[in-house]
């Protein structure tokens, strides 16, 4: 029996994948020791922009960034050239929402290279009493002139940005 166009795409799809993949696999031998330091420098460096964030301090928030920062999120993209220093963001988030602080409920490294590391991100904003929303992120941390940084962002976050705080 011939296969149809179907069966033959699908063969040829697997073949693909299975050559990538024992490429993909020799490279990631290659790369296992210096993702495993990247890694941990990326990680940490989302654990700081979650605390940064949390202390409402722009400066701080802001110093785990690289510039231009790139951010996508409600179908726009926005791009930031340099820190803005715009400390109002903070109160202009808990008038939003009653935003008071934000968890990192996980952090998983999806690829990595020794000088950039994809970070699948889940994070609950908190209002004082409760929560507010959770949402999935993706982190781009890159190093740059030796200094690990936030490049991109992109984020799930709701349209509750926009909408007055939930009632209690």
């Amino acid at each position: 029996m011939a296969a149809g166009p179907a069966s033959l795409t699908r063969i040829a799809m697997l073949a693909l994948l299975l050559a990538g993949g024992q490429a993909r696999a020799e490279d990631t031998m290659a790369l296992s020791k210096g993702c495993e330091e990247a890694g941990a420098a990326a990680q940490a460096v989302v654990k700081a922009y979650i605390d940064n964030f949390n202390s409402k301090d722009i400066a701080s928030f802001e110093s785990v960034m690289h510039y231009p920062n790139v951010r996508h999120a409600d179908g726009k993209i926005f791009v930031v050239e340099e820190p803005s220093g715009r400390q109002q963001m903070f109160a202009d988030l808990e008038k939003a929402i009653g935003w008071d602080y934000t968890t990192l409920d996980s952090s998983e490294i999806v690829q990595c290279h020794p000088d950039k590391v994809h970070i699948a991100v889940r994070v609950t904003r908190h209002s004082k009493t409760a929560p507010i929303h959770s949402f999935d992120s993706l982190y781009v941390v890159t190093k740059v002139d030796g200094k690990w940084g936030i490049a991109i962002r992109s984020s799930y976050a709701p349209e509750a940005l926009k909408a007055p705080p939930p009632a209690p």
